[in-house]
């Protein structure tokens, strides 16, 4: 996803069908496997997860430093770890 999203907007309308079902799909799957560990609003927190991190793999992409682009990368995995450990729950 994270490759396409750039070039997804600019495509004909089969390829930018293809990527809404993948994104969408991808959204499914995760609100399902949240709600089957209890936490509220499922997919609002499954739809943030996702952009958060092809927004933090697309922003990764153009750090030239291979030693920052790790280290933000890992940050960003912490941040996204953190808000799924404190999500709330039912």
């Amino acid at each position: 996803m994270t490759f396409l999203v750039t070039d997804a907007s600019h495509k004909e309308e089969k390829v930018r069908q293809a990527y809404e079902t993948c994104y969408f799909d991808l959204v499914d799957n995760l609100t399902a496997i949240m709600e089957r560990k209890g936490v509220r609003n499922a997919k609002a927190l499954a739809e943030d997860t996702i952009v958060s991190l092809v927004g933090t793999v697309t922003a990764a992409r153009s750090i030239v430093s291979i030693e920052k682009q790790k280290a933000f990368l890992e940050r960003a995995q912490q941040r996204v770890f953190q808000k799924l450990e404190r999500a709330p729950t039912q």
